[in-house]
Order: C-alpha cells, then structure tokens, then sequence
C-alpha cells in the first residue's frame, strides 16, 4: 500500500473531497438553518415544509444524476473542468442537518439576540457572535455527519467523476477489490490480493479513528438539542 501511489492519489482526492465539501456544506447548511429559524422570514412554513418534503420522496436516482450533469456543463461553461468540484458543490446540502441545526438554533434564548440587536449587531454579527458559539455541540454533531458522509462517499463520486486520477477512496478500493474477487491482480504477488485490500479500508479508517474522540461528546448533546423542539 505504501508503494501504491494511485492509492494515496485517491487518498488526497478524498481529503480534498472531505475538507471543502464539509466546509461548504457547513456554510449552506448555517446560513439556511439560521433563515428558517426566524418567525419573521416570510413564507417561513412553505420553505420548510418544502426542505421537509425532500426527506419523505425525492426526485429519483435518473434525475438525481441529470442534475449533476447539469452542473458539470454549467461548470465547465465557465472553465471548470475539475469533476471533484461538481461532488462538492452539487452535493453541498442535506435536509436533515437543516432541520437539526434549525431546530438548535431555535433553542437560543430571544433575549440574548434582542440585547445583541440592541447593541446594534447585524444580522451576521449576532450569527457569528451569538448563534454560532451557543450552538457548538450541534455544529459539531453537523460537521460529523457531512464529514463522514464525505469521507465514505462512493456512489455519485463513480458516477460522476470520469478520470481515475481523480477518483476518491472509496472508488478506488471498491474497484481494487472488484480486481482481487475477478483474480485480476497482478499473479506474481508474495501476499494474499485480500491482504491489500484489507490494508487500504484499515488506512482508510485511520483518520476518522483519530478525529471522532474529539467530537464524540458534542455528539449526543447536539442531537438532543437539534433533534428535539420544544
């Protein structure tokens, strides 16, 4: 695995992938959270009944990916031709981490965003100051679930992505592992082919092993918290 050097290609693929998509899914889904937290947002019942409604049916897989294919052309348009880039902003939202961070949002006490506007805070001011850093346990609990989401993504990323040096992890390993069940592999190895494999899913899972300690104990706080609407 160490000699493999499309296997840390795709491992950095993957990093990429993880980094900038949870980036970009935290600030959507923040920014959308935030909106659908104010009474005073007009059609406020409408936009949430129609974020809800995604979660009960959705469009389809066929126009799921004609969708995407839109957004590469659109990107490619405008001189993008990376298919890393279509993965991270077309699958940039999840319903249900709206709801969740809506929902802790919502649990902020109105009498430090009113003291806050007195002050003369904007509204991104009394996001960033007062939302944001009362709100850590569920932006934590997001974070994990976007960054995980990323991290394991393979279905979209096969679909979508056409070059093989921009394949992620996920891809990469599932196709290795295709080769080892069709004995496909090269037959002068001095290993077991599963042994490989089985080396490849252990160095993938090494990052989330070391990162996971870190926010497991926001993680039930800020399910608790989003989860449940008083």
């Amino acid at each position: 695995v160490f000699n493999d050097k499309v296997f840390w290609l795709s491992y950095a693929n993957t990093l990429f992938l993880t980094f900038y998509g949870t980036i970009w899914s935290m600030v959507v889904t923040i920014f959308g959270a935030y909106a659908l937290s104010k009474k005073r947002l007009v059609g406020r019942k409408m936009f949430n009944f129609l974020i809800v409604f995604t979660m009960w049916f959705s469009a389809g897989m066929i126009p799921t990916y004609l969708n995407y294919l839109a957004t590469r052309s659109a990107f490619e348009g405008i001189g993008i031709a990376d298919d890393k880039w279509v993965v991270v902003i077309a699958m940039g939202v999840a319903a249900f981490n709206i709801i969740l961070l809506r929902n802790s949002f919502e649990s902020v006490p109105k009498e430090i965003e009113e003291a806050a506007i007195v002050d003369g805070a904007t509204e991104f001011q009394i996001l960033k100051s007062v939302y944001l850093p009362m709100s850590k346990a569920s932006l934590a609990t997001v974070g994990l679930f976007y960054g995980l989401s990323r991290w394991n993504g393979y279905f979209w990323a096969r679909q979508i992505i056409r070059s093989q040096l921009e394949w992620p992890l996920q891809v990469y390993i599932k196709v290795t592992l295709e080769q080892v069940l069709g004995y496909e592999m090269i037959p002068d190895l001095t290993y077991l082919p599963d042994s490989l494999v089985y080396a490849m899913i252990l160095c993938a899972i090494i990052p989330i092993i070391i990162i996971y300690p870190y926010i497991q104990k926001y993680f039930a706080k800020g399910v608790n918290l989003g989860g449940v609407k008083e």
